[in-house]
């Protein structure tokens, strides 16, 4: 009996691995026989065309009876390209509904409320004439309900709309039971409303990003050039976080009323980071230390936060196909944000009677992209500053910076700190690393050109020296020390809740140590520096106390007064204790600290987690500016603003919880908006680069417009012949020899995370006196200064 299901097993295991095959015949057969049965042939004809094939395989597959014709398959990429947008264009539709019918039952309500108000004053005054706005309850109800509906008329002008003045009847009736809505009470319209709001469909924002390409010519001359291709690219992304029920009455909060300080990490955002932390360190060493591996089944695999479920869904997307604009000329981005804002831009039109068109701004929208897009974006409507509307002056969309180039310059300023090509010498720093394991690829100055190398080497370090922290901390000699040793029994023997508290407690005591103590003084530090800055200055002469607000005027009175020097003063010329200095000690903690934020980044885009991600921007705010890289510490502060005072709270709420996009469902697998329009970019490019010198604007907008349905083919096709996706997150590879290898550098040879200042050797040659904290160099007067000449900026926005 189970030698027979075995075979069965067998069978229908070969089964499945034929099925295509056998299917693939089945459809030539057909063909031949019917050439209407061309289905088949026309998925291998789309995966030719999207692989570059030449006219000529057409010709053969035809004969073969694999493939319809070239000119077929052209006719229906160009047919299936029709409607395009036709998802993102009933999103408008069903937003801009929503608003004119929510609009229409808030004025009924008004004119509702009027009417009782003006009742109540009529009896109040025991007037006999009770028919102030609507007739008087004796009347007729019909008359009563033309009179109401006359009203809600006049209110809306020409916002009124017939047809979703019927729709609100209809709706009040079924809901009341009662013919005449005049005789609707206003608690019961007030309900209908908030039920309204809880309906409100969910919004959308639109990414865009340039592609460039060059494209050669075979044979060059000059009438004949090579082709630079500057084209603007766009993605459609339906939020998955609706936030009904949220105000949308303005902002919260004025940018005058912020403190510099409040922009800054507190010690409530440290001690939220180190939560953030513990989970993350604790899985990296369940997965690289052996003895923790017993933690494994304890180790929390995905932070949970508020939207997780909704997270897990996949996303609604729609590919918007090409402008032919270049984003880099002022002109061209103007022309890229009007053509978006006419036609994907929720608004009502409204003419009056002398025949001029009103466009009214129903929901703003986010236009999202990298900094370079973001700023061309701000900078265009600066050019249209002059309009006398939001639409003219092409408010309706806010533009805002995506999470995964940040991400990139975030490697970029680790390498800037931590990478020296001639630190070969100087044991467990990266390029000695790189050399003990021959990361030749990853040692770079330029991370941007080499990101996919160097984020995996940046990631296998990170995990050495998470796990060096913990072999050090537990007084671990080698990496496969027995669980014995350090671990006592009844925690190997305990219950998940015991053993994960115990694992948790022992990584707070490690992080607190090497990463957020010094991190969070500093901070403290920061903050009360520049609130020392905000209060006003006085300064007092030392002979007569006299009160000056300018210490130039009291050292000029002193001076010409009472001929006093700041000289013959007698001055504290003691300095603070420097703290003693272990160089290989302090770049350690660097690192593990600089890590496990990339860490966090990263994982809380995976995961959704906005508030996690805006979290980690709050940190990298002082990042960006100690090291230079001056748009993107303002994108993080712009970030700030606008989630803190500039927008209303429900759009703060789609800018928090709406930044990733998730390709196929599932925990833990979403990406970065701006990564996807790049995925999207290289899939376009590749069908682009087939096309060689053939590229005109007409094939690049049938091959950008048909990529929403070329994608779903591809995984439809993927699912039936059971090849693997890929996730849009590079598979880790083996490297357990290489982060053997680091450990032994790390941990047995440098001994990093052991204090020993009193050592010479703990000193590096190439990071001599290396500091702890590496924003140590950051200017809080010239932060200061920064943070209110941008406060200035902000302002003038809500004015």
């Amino acid at each position: 009996m189970t030698g027979n299901q075995d075979g069965e097993n067998a069978t229908s295991s070969d089964g499945n691995k034929t099925a295509p095959a056998i299917s693939m015949t089945a459809s030539v057969l057909l063909k031949t026989r019917c050439q209407q049965m061309s289905a088949q042939a026309y998925r291998v004809s789309t995966l030719l065309w999207h692989s570059g094939a030449k006219k000529q395989v057409y010709n053969r597959g035809v004969k073969w009876g694999l493939t319809v014709g070239h000119t077929s398959i052209i006719q229906k990429i160009e047919q299936v390209g029709n409607d395009y947008d036709g998802k993102v264009l009933e999103w408008k539709v069903q937003q801009e509904h929503h608003k004119k019918f929510h609009t229409t039952l808030e004025t009924i309500t008004e004119c509702l409320e009027e009417a009782v108000h003006d009742t109540a004053v009529c009896q109040e005054s025991n007037s006999a004439d009770l028919s102030v706005n609507l007739p008087n309850p004796e009347s007729d109800q019909v008359s009563r309900d033309t009179c109401l509906k006359q009203e809600v008329k006049e209110k809306l002008a020409n916002h009124f709309s017939e047809a979703l003045y019927s729709e609100a009847e209809l709706l009040i009736k079924q809901t009341t039971q009662k013919e005449a809505v005049s005789n609707t009470d206003v608690d019961t319209m007030k309900m209908l409303m908030q039920q309204s709001e809880t309906k409100r469909p969910e919004g959308y924002q639109i990414i865009g990003d340039n592609v460039d390409l060059m494209i050669k010519v075979r044979h060059q001359a000059s009438d004949k050039p090579n082709k630079s291709i500057h084209w603007f690219h766009m993605n459609a992304v339906k939020d998955r976080v609706n936030g009904a029920g949220i105000a949308d009455d303005g902002p919260s909060k004025l940018v005058d009323d912020v403190e510099n300080w409040e922009i800054l990490p507190s010690t409530k955002h440290n001690q939220d980071l180190l939560h953030d932390f513990i989970p993350l360190f604790a899985r990296v060493i369940s997965d690289r230390i052996p003895a923790f591996k017993t933690f494994k089944d304890v180790v929390i695999r995905h932070i949970p936060h508020q939207y997780s479920d909704v997270m897990e869904q996949k996303s609604e997307q729609v590919p918007l196909g090409l402008l032919f604009k270049n984003e880099n000329t002022n002109d061209d981005m103007i022309e890229i944000l009007t053509e978006i804002h006419e036609k994907y831009l929720p608004i009502i039109k409204t003419t009056d009677d002398s025949g001029n068109v009103e466009i009214e701004v129903l929901q703003k929208i986010f236009f999202g992209g990298d900094q370079l897009t973001e700023e061309r974006a701000r900078n265009a409507r600066q050019g249209r500053a002059d309009g006398d509307t939001e639409f003219e002056r092409l408010e309706g969309f806010i533009p805002k910076v995506e999470d995964w180039h940040a991400g990139r310059i975030l490697y970029q300023v680790l390498y800037d700190v931590f990478f020296n090509s001639s630190s070969v010498n100087d044991v467990g720093t990266m390029c000695s690393n790189m050399n003990v394991i021959n990361q030749v690829n990853a040692k770079t100055a330029n991370v941007l050109d080499n990101f996919n190398y160097c984020k995996s080497y940046v990631k296998l370090e990170t995990d050495a020296f998470i796990s060096a922290a913990t072999m050090k901390h537990f007084g671990m000699t080698k990496l496969d020390e027995p669980v014995e040793n350090f671990i006592p029994p009844s925690i190997l023997q305990g219950s998940k809740s015991a053993r994960r508290i115990w694992l948790h407690e022992h990584v707070k005591e490690i992080l607190r140590k090497t990463v957020m103590d010094e991190q969070e003084e500093f901070h403290e530090t920061i903050q009360g520096e520049l609130i020392e800055m905000s209060r006003p200055k006085r300064y007092y002469c030392r002979v007569c106390n006299k009160e000056y607000v300018y210490a130039k005027a009291r050292d000029s009175h002193e001076t010409t007064i009472h001929a006093f020097s700041i000289e013959s003063s007698e001055t504290d010329t003691t300095q603070p204790e420097s703290k003693p200095i272990d160089a290989r000690y302090n770049y350690a903690c660097a690192r593990l600290n600089f890590g496990m934020l990339i860490f966090n980044f990263d994982d809380a885009i995976k995961e959704g987690d906005g508030e996690r991600v805006l979290r980690c921007w709050k940190f990298m705010l002082l990042i960006f500016r100690a090291y230079k890289h001056t748009k993107y510490a303002f994108a993080a502060l712009q970030l700030f603003f606008y989630t803190a005072c500039l927008l209303s709270e429900r759009l703060s709420h789609f800018l928090v919880w709406n930044r990733t996009v998730n390709n196929h469902g599932g925990k833990g697998r979403n990406i970065s908006l701006d990564l996807r329009i790049e995925h999207l970019n290289n899939l376009l490019k590749e069908m682009l680069r087939c096309l060689g010198v053939n590229v005109t604007e007409k094939s690049a907008q049938q091959c950008s417009e048909a990529i929403s349905m070329l994608e779903e083919m591809l995984h439809k096709i993927d699912v039936e012949l059971g090849v693997k996706e890929p996730s849009g997150h590079h598979i880790k590879a083996k490297d357990d020899k290489d982060f053997e290898a680091l450990i032994k550098e790390i941990h047995e040879r440098g001994n990093l995370f052991s204090f020993d200042p009193s050592s010479s050797e703990r000193n590096y040659q190439k990071f001599p006196d290396f500091q702890r904290n590496i924003l140590s160099g950051l200017d809080f007067k010239q932060l200061n200064k920064w943070l209110n000449t941008h406060k200035k900026e902000m302002s003038r926005l809500q004015q």
